[in-house]
């Protein structure tokens, strides 16, 4: 977790204070570090330790995480949500909910979300966590106290790829610049090889041209791979966020599209031809 101490320092505050909402969304840029800080305050909670480590999380009582995964969060896990929350702390002031890629819920998800939100119980915390508040109904995000993640600067990030012990500083660096200042996304790019492949993959999309007999070829390749559409969709939305000339209605049909994919029988062809005539 680094690059946000300054979060980190008005969240101690709110809490000492007695000042902690019950209801927030992280946002900004993919792998910046919104997720782990909202873990770490589930376990500054708990144990008064603001450090999270996914690869030795704590085991915690009064945290329920909600990671999508490569599905769409749906009503079934506001339900455990709700029954999670109506329970009382152990060892916690507050029950703690960390809602992952929350721009995936789908609508009657996030409606269900909102009656949580109107009337929390009194020891309830939930995050969300979302590159984009707009991803979510107006409704609900009208309830959520907003922070905002800013991308590090990329010195940081070659830093910290370097201490983490696994990247050569000639290659942090570049790692660093071609990331944005997104540490995880930095350090899934070089560890990742589905996501590399998908992100090869995506960057090879948005350069297509609507009517060249090349797209056809791409997506008839694409769609008969192993690939999946899923994690594909994931890698436009990143590669989309990178580009400073960001079309954002193209992002918004592709998170859209990603969040709807697991609840309707799409066609995948008429997707992605849909998506590629609306870039061009």
């Amino acid at each position: 977790m680094i690059g946000h101490g300054l979060v980190i320092r008005a969240f101690r505050k709110l809490v000492s204070e007695g000042n902690l909402a019950h209801s927030y969304v992280f946002f900004g840029p993919e792998g910046v570090g919104k997720r782990l800080l909202a873990l770490g305050l589930a376990n500054f909670l708990e144990t008064d330790n603001f450090e999270w480590d996914d690869k030795k999380p704590p085991v915690l009582g009064d945290l329920l995480a909600i990671n999508p995964g490569v599905n769409s969060i749906g009503i079934e896990s506001v339900r455990q949500v709700r029954h999670f929350l109506a329970q009382r702390p152990n060892r916690s002031a507050y029950r703690t909910v960390v809602v992952d890629r929350s721009e995936l819920m789908s609508t009657e998800a996030q409606n269900a979300f909102l009656k949580i939100a109107e009337e929390p119980p009194r020891s309830a915390l939930i995050v969300f966590v979302t590159q984009n508040p707009e991803n979510l109904v107006p409704t609900l995000i009208s309830r959520l106290q907003k922070v905002h993640f800013a991308a590090l600067p990329s010195r940081e990030v070659k830093e910290w790829l370097i201490k983490e012990g696994c990247v050569l500083a000639e290659k942090a660096e570049e790692l660093a610049k071609s990331s944005f200042g997104q540490p995880g996304l930095a350090l899934r790019m070089w560890q990742d090889d589905e996501l590399k492949k998908n992100l090869r993959l995506a960057q090879e999309f948005l350069k297509l041209k609507r009517l060249e007999l090349s797209s056809k070829d791409f997506l008839k390749d694409l769609l008969e791979s192993e690939v999946k559409v899923e994690i594909f969709l994931d890698a436009l939305i990143i590669e989309l966020a990178r580009d400073s000339r960001i079309n954002y209605n193209l992002w918004h049909s592709i998170v859209d599209l990603r969040r709807n994919f697991s609840y309707f029988p799409l066609n995948p062809r008429l997707q992605l031809q849909s998506l590629l005539n609306q870039k061009n």
